[in-house]
């Protein structure tokens, strides 16, 4: 319902003529009408055209093209309303793709990448001998931070040049990674199929592991501390630590750094030693160096934090892959990666939720102090499941 006025009193007058609709419906035909309103009311969006006209001049900078609509002129109901009433806003879209709709089945195509991971560290396991998957799984990550050293580098350079070249150079890379990927991988895939096929009855259901599903809301909660990197960090940087959006940047940087020249050579250091004891390390190290951002200030201290959850991360992330994967055969493989993946794509949405919410309400210190003690507690808690863990692998 929408309207004229968004006031609590006009909406209210109009939910009861809308109610008195139903009422009358029900009592013509018979029926039963049962109802519940929602207690937020989401006002109108108010565009500010100041701000609105700067941000067409700087994406018009970067070759975009950008239509301003009609502020009175809306559909759709959205909490940025609400926050537009009180700070000058904009509520701007941006595409994803060009000439696709939002809402459409060829954007939720476009926002389908999402599903290349469950099948990539598929693949990883499936083709990896058991005594260099850990190693797979790193060499993956290393071609990733490569990967994402080297493309916002790349866009930056075409987007001052024409913005809509950034879609044309992603989608063309995307073909040629499909048809290299294709060439290169049909024999091995065709292999791997037959292979599995004669154990998929016997196959191993990851919803009958116990272990493996107590581990999953670990991932979850492990995932929730690292993923404070997209969202409270450069918030936290940029207001108590004072650093400017560049210099932030550079703290970025440090964790790809560290990750490209010293991840193989930290997973080759343990590939003989307990893979269990290093990812219960990893889960206190990156709880560990949020905790220790609120007790130093300078760009070299929070450098230094940075350092010690990306050990964290060099940790955790190859040597779960390689755990999980070492569970499953090749007829339950997908299943277990699918699940994986899963845990830690609901930590990408529920992490910045709740560490935004905590860093508005208890303050900032509050919150990676939480995750300090949040990464000890997954630090035990992973130490008492490894041993149900290791003692399964050791008797299959």
């Amino acid at each position: 319902m929408k309207a004229k006025e968004w006031r609590e009193l006009s909406m209210d007058e109009l939910k009861q003529k809308v109610l008195n609709c139903f009422i009358g419906a029900s009592t013509a035909s018979g029926a039963r009408v049962e109802y519940k309103w929602d207690d937020v009311y989401y006002a109108p969006v108010r565009n500010n055209l100041s701000l609105a006209r700067l941000f067409k001049r700087n994406m018009e900078s970067l070759g975009r093209k950008v239509r301003l609509s009609d502020p009175n002129q809306g559909t759709g109901s959205t909490d940025m309303g609400n926050v537009s009433q009180l700070v000058p806003s904009i509520h701007a879209n941006v595409a994803i793709a060009e000439k696709i709709a939002s809402h459409s089945p060829e954007f939720a195509l476009a926002a389908a990448s999402g599903l290349l991971y469950p099948a990539n560290s598929t693949s990883m396991a499936r083709t990896c001998p058991p005594e260099i998957t850990t190693k797979g799984f790193a060499l993956n990550r290393l071609a990733n931070n490569i990967g994402a050293t080297i493309g916002p580098a790349v866009g930056g350079f075409l987007a001052l040049r024409n913005y809509g070249l950034l879609f044309w150079v992603d989608g063309l890379t995307c073909l040629a990674a499909v048809i290299l990927f294709s060439l290169i991988w049909k024999k091995p895939e065709q292999h791997l199929r037959d292979r599995a096929q004669d154990k998929i009855q016997s196959s191993r259901s990851p919803w009958r592991d116990a272990p493996f599903l107590w581990l999953l809301p670990l991932v979850v909660v492990w995932g929730c501390i690292f993923f404070q990197l997209f969202a409270t960090f450069p918030l936290y940087m940029r207001e108590v630590y004072g650093l400017a959006e560049n210099r932030i940047g550079q703290l970025i940087m440090i964790n790809t750094l560290l990750i490209v020249s010293l991840e193989m050579l930290l997973i080759h250091w343990i590939a003989k030693r307990s893979l269990t004891r290093f990812i219960a390390v990893s889960f206190l190290l990156t709880g560990l160096g949020f905790a220790l951002m609120p007790f130093g200030r300078g760009f070299l201290y929070a450098a230094l934090t940075v350092a010690v959850w990306t050990f964290g991360e060099m940790l955790s992330m190859p040597l779960l892959g390689s755990l999980i994967a070492s569970r499953a055969d090749p007829g339950s493989m997908g299943r277990y990666m699918g699940l994986f993946s899963f845990a830690f794509s609901l930590s990408m949405i529920v992490g910045p939720v709740i560490g935004t919410s905590v860093y508005g309400r208890l303050g900032p210190t509050a919150l990676w102090l939480g995750c300090g003690v949040t990464g000890c507690i997954l630090y035990a808690a992973f130490s008492l499941l490894s041993r149900p863990l290791v003692a399964e692998q050791n008797k299959g």
